[in-house]
């Protein structure tokens, strides 16, 4: 019956689907990924690049938060690689928080269809392309990244390894170019995954070269092939810097992270033991989660099946049963050298400490994160050895079943643990604050030219910042709100107390005047 395989496919992608971006949304569609921090400034970046490219703001890079300050989407991720399907979104006349849900939830079916398609080039049948790609798109490893929804842009991941791997098969240097074309893509999608993902590319690379070193240096040595490396090389570059020089320009303007700060983020191996929120059946393992420093950016758990037959390769490995060195031996040797690299060896000594001096490298502090682009890796080895598995010893297809609902199972989490918020809570305070402007602008009569919200609150400086620069962004008026992991050292003290004072010490770091100038403040 042909219609099985297909109703196999469709069923996990659905139930994927439910688990987690319908779990998160919810039924009445009032749930955003993330939290009223991370997620909202997120969400005021994409609304700011829809701003822009309908021309209702004239300045792409100097977002309109952190007034006055210059190039301030330079301080995080942009999400340009995702931009359009936010826009398309808006177009069809959502508001931006719906938008935003909706961008969320096709990214999520994106992630799934995009690592389908790639196991399926890969040969793998349809029913292991289906159980690798759910992994790929809701496993633990990636529930742990919603938080930080700009790490969630995944799909390219894929195809990137796929056409590096294929380059070294048949020498046709196009693939390589694909590769390169896919991993600039993610650099525009997300900065971080772009980097991190670029490392294990680079590692992967060099493997392959290693073991294929005169068949690659004979292949130098033809012209043609010269030239078109060359030109595969270059294409993505010249993409590349366009984005790429903003960031530089704000690094060598505002300095670069110091290593000791790094420190605290170093992994261990037991931080691959350590599960994201309530898991379904592997509850015991959250013990492991205590007296973790930043133990949110650690949570590496990539599940049992993961785990396990990662460990039943290297045991045939090392037990001289398997000897081959072909594409397997290539992806578990990356993700044992990408794993050792961020690993603290002790007293804060990591091999990290020198991959740092690469450009764009010393920037990063959650390192963590590599787990992403390790995880395709980890799902294709698995996939090569379920399918010698099932050759060798099964011919039954109901083994296939057992192993998605395993695989289900292995990556559920308790729906009251996933990370999220409600999207009428968050419009509701801020057209809170938006009344208040309209107040404030009518008693007021000097031009406006920006808005400072500080109200007299303890409330977390985070949500307080975000909710300030969405009120004003809405208004389409620049804010002198705004919150980063990096800023100027005179923002720092104002977004983390936004009062009266340190507002004042950032206008007058800027020789900037209260009246004057037009800020408009309100409490």
């Amino acid at each position: 019956m042909k219609w099985i395989p297909v109703f196999f496919v469709c069923s996990l992608f659905f139930v994927g689907m439910y688990l987690l971006p319908g779990r998160i949304l919810g039924s009445d569609f009032d749930g955003v990924p993330g939290d009223f921090g991370d997620a909202r400034l997120n969400n005021f970046f994409l609304e700011h690049g829809y701003q822009y490219f309908t021309g209702k703001t004239s300045s792409y890079w100097s977002a309109p938060f952190m007034y006055p300050d210059k190039r301030t989407l330079t301080y995080s991720d942009n999400l340009l690689g995702t931009l359009p399907l936010y826009i398309f979104f808006r177009l069809l006349s959502f508001d931006r928080e719906t938008s935003f849900q909706l961008w969320f939830l096709l990214i999520c079916a994106l992630n799934f269809i995009s690592a389908f398609l790639c196991f399926k080039k890969l040969k793998f049948n349809l029913y292991l392309s289906a159980i690798g790609a759910y992994i790929f798109a809701f496993s633990l490893t990636f529930i742990a990244q919603i938080g930080h929804v700009q790490m969630i842009a995944i799909f390219c991941i894929p195809w990137i390894f796929y056409y590096l791997i294929r380059f070294f098969n048949s020498w046709d240097a196009k693939h390589l170019g694909f590769s390169f074309l896919g991993l600039v893509w993610l650099f525009y999608c997300g900065m971080y995954l772009g980097f991190l993902t670029a490392l294990l590319v680079s590692i992967v690379f060099i493997l392959n070269t290693l073991l294929k070193f005169n068949t690659f240096k004979n292949k130098l040595s033809q012209k043609l092939f010269l030239r078109q490396i060359c030109l595969c090389i270059l294409l993505p570059v010249l993409i590349l810097i366009p984005l790429i020089i903003p960031y530089f320009q704000r690094a060598t303007s505002t300095g670069y992270k110091d290593y000791k700060d790094v420190i605290p983020l170093l992994l261990t191996f037991r931080n691959f033991l350590m599960p994201t929120g309530e898991p379904w059946i592997w509850k015991k393992l959250i013990v492991l989660n205590q007296d973790v420093p930043f133990a949110w950016e650690k949570q590496l758990w990539c599940g049992g099946l993961l785990f396990g037959f990662f460990f039943y390769y290297l045991l045939k490995r090392f037990t001289g049963k398997w000897h081959s060195k072909g594409i397997s031996f290539i992806l578990i040797s990356s993700l044992i050298v990408s794993i050792l690299i961020f690993v603290n060896w002790g007293l804060g000594f990591s091999f990290f400490k020198y991959i740092r001096h690469l450009p764009g490298y010393s920037s990063m502090k959650p390192i963590g994160r590599i787990i992403i682009p390790q995880l395709f890796l980890m799902i294709w080895v698995l996939l090569y050895i379920l399918r010698a598995i099932m050759i060798k010893y099964y011919k039954h297809k109901w083994i296939y079943l057992v192993l998605a609902c395993f695989a289900i199972l292995d990556h559920g989490i308790t729906a009251k643990s996933m990370l999220r918020y409600s999207k009428s809570t968050s419009q509701q305070r801020i057209n809170e604050i938006i009344k208040k402007i309209g107040v404030h602008s009518d008693s007021t009569n000097h031009q406006i030219k920006a808005i400072a919200y500080i109200p007299n609150s303890t409330e977390n400086p985070v949500h307080v910042q975000i909710e300030g620069a969405l009120a004003a962004q809405q208004l389409m008026t620049p804010s002198v709100n705004g919150y980063s992991s990096t800023c100027q050292t005179d923002f720092g003290p104002f977004w983390e107390k936004h009062d009266s004072a340190t507002l004042l010490r950032w206008l007058n770091a800027n020789q900037l005047e209260i009246v004057k100038d037009g800020i408009l403040i309100v409490r």
